[in-house]
Parts: structure tokens; C-alpha cells; sequence
């Protein structure tokens, strides 16, 4: 099993150093920005969906969003399962202040996209760092020898 942590390994120390705060000020930026569209009144969040997508599939792809940066923000394996549990909660809290507005409703399904999304990101994520590592390997190993 591979992780994050293993391609910031093969960068300089400096290098891992500013990705990995990119990649916390990236998560931060989003969590909250979903959090923002979340409570937003429903005719405004109306507006800035052009593609007048399906609310569980706008659910999963904002919170799948979030998982694909999770793994990059906090690159220890228990760390992202923290994450995972974090923002799943995060999202949970947000379903319950939805349901306590006028304009939008909190739904269990809704909460079921946003947990299967971060699921579903951080998974591709995972598979990204594969796909780096496979590339990096190579060269490492012809440098080596």
C-alpha cells in the first residue's frame, strides 16, 4: 500500500514542505468553501450550478473534491482515516444546520453522497500517488545502479 508520504519522500525536504502546506491550505479552502455552498439559500446555489447537475451527485463530486486533497494534506494512514472520519462528521453537522434553514432541507442521503464521495476521492487520490510512485521508482533505481 502505498501513500502520499512516499512521493513527498523522494522530494526534497523543502519541496514536501511547501506541496504538503498547499495541499492543508487546498483543504481548508474547500471544506470550507462546501460548507459555504452548503447553506447557502437554494436559488443562489441554483445559479452558480451551470450544469444543473443531480443534488446527490453534486453532493459526491464537492465532497469527492475534498478526499482527493485529504490524503495529500495529512499523509499518514491513520492521519487520513481520521480525516476521513473528520470531514464525514464535518458534513454530518452541515446536513443538520441545512435542516434547520428555511430554504434548504438536511437529508441522509445527502450525507451518504458526501461520505461516499470523500471515499471515492481519496481512493483516486490513492491511485494517483500509485501512478507517481511507478514513475518515480524507475528513475530512482536507474540512478542508483
Amino acid at each position: 500500500m502505498t501513500s502520499a508520504a512516499e512521493v513527498y519522500g523522494a522530494l526534497s525536504a523543502k519541496t514536501a514542505r511547501r506541496l504538503r502546506l498547499l495541499a492543508r491550505i487546498c483543504l481548508g479552502f474547500r471544506t470550507v468553501f462546501v460548507g459555504v455552498l452548503s447553506l447557502m439559500p437554494g436559488p443562489a446555489v441554483a445559479q452558480i450550478d451551470p450544469f444543473d447537475l443531480n443534488d446527490k451527485i453534486a453532493h459526491f463530486i464537492a465532497y469527492g473534491v475534498v478526499g482527493l486533497v485529504l490524503p495529500w494534506a495529512v499523509t499518514l494512514r491513520p492521519q487520513v482515516a481520521a480525516g476521513l472520519a473528520a470531514l464525514t462528521a464535518y458534513s454530518g453537522l452541515v446536513e443538520i444546520l441545512q435542516a434547520m434553514l428555511s430554504e434548504r432541507s438536511g437529508e441522509w442521503l445527502d450525507l451518504a453522497a458526501n461520505g461516499a464521495g470523500l471515499g471515492a476521492g481519496t481512493v483516486v487520490s490513492g491511485g494517483v500517488v500509485w501512478v507517481i510512485l511507478a514513475a518515480i521508482r524507475p528513475r530512482s533505481r536507474a540512478q542508483s545502479g
